[in-house]
């Protein structure tokens, strides 16, 4: 448009356009945060020269079904605070949601996820994932004592967490097992 009406330069909008990549927000890509987490969390015990406290298994699940509406830069900055600030050997995901809700503290307004979103059934997959993850980190991430507490089979609450996509605990190489 603005080339058009001749108020920016043709050949410099080539020389400036290079490959555009269309990247979805990091709430609707929550297998990335584990991956994104160990290379953040190496770089700031590079950053700091020390090795600093361990994550937790259950962390990173908590990590995967925050909404990091800040995407990428959110979750270096919140993985960088916990770095920084734990004082424990390994961060568990009490830990993690704590920081979560002390950030929460400073938004005037935060609508939950399906608010926004345009049509129904989005907004059902978003309000039953928020619903299922809260209820599972409720209940220690057991499976069976949140499906009694639903009021669902066990084998129901394991197809909607496979339905959902919600991430569990999943030990990795940075990561301790409990």
């Amino acid at each position: 448009m603005l080339i058009r009406e001749r108020r920016f330069r043709e050949d410099l909008y080539y020389r400036l356009a290079g490959v555009t990549l269309c990247i979805p927000p990091l709430r609707d890509r929550p297998g990335d945060v584990a991956l994104l987490s160990g290379h953040f969390w190496t770089a700031l015990q590079q950053k700091y020269k020390r090795q600093g406290p361990r994550l937790g298994a259950d962390t990173l699940a908590a990590l995967a079904n925050a909404p990091w509406r800040g995407n990428v830069r959110e979750l270096r900055s919140m993985l960088e605070k916990i770095f920084a600030l734990s004082h424990s050997e390994i961060v568990k995901a009490p830990d993690v949601t704590a920081f979560l809700d002390v950030e929460n503290l400073h938004t005037l307004e935060r609508p939950e996820p399906w608010f926004w979103t345009t049509g129904f059934r989005e907004a059902r997959r978003l309000f039953e994932k928020e619903y299922v993850t809260r209820k599972l980190r409720e209940h220690g991430e057991n499976v069976t004592r949140t499906a009694a507490a639903i009021g669902l089979e066990r084998q129901s609450l394991q197809e909607k967490i496979r339905q959902l996509r919600i991430i569990r605990p999943v030990a990795g190489d940075f990561t301790e097992k409990e």
